[in-house]
């Protein structure tokens, strides 16, 4: 039991770090999104239109898809560090190990 403990807390602090960096990811390439539509304001004309409907249709969509797998991250960190209230977690009390 106390190997699966230690997995758990071990495998939760390295879903913490990449949780960590797939946050700062995700908002820094929702500002370069952002400043892609001002350079488009910027620019006019047909050539801003190809590059915002770009953005819209293959530059959020990989945004999309990297937020969803941080969350889904972010619910296994839950669950490892017990703090889900879906679930019956093992928690440790002055030594003693209760289900």
């Amino acid at each position: 039991m106390l190997n699966v403990i230690k997995l758990c807390k071990k495998t939760a602090e390295v879903l913490e770090f990449v949780i960590g960096v797939a946050i700062m990811v995700c908002l820094f390439i929702g500002g370069l999104g952002f400043v892609g539509y001002v350079i488009a304001f910027c620019i006019g004309g047909e050539l801003a239109t190809t590059i915002c409907t770009w953005l819209y249709t293959v530059f959020y969509g990989y945004l999309i898809k990297l937020s969803t797998i941080t969350t889904l991250f972010t619910f296994l960190l839950i669950y490892l560090k017990g703090e889900a209230k879906w679930v019956n977690p093992v928690r440790c009390r002055k030594n003693k190990y209760k289900s």
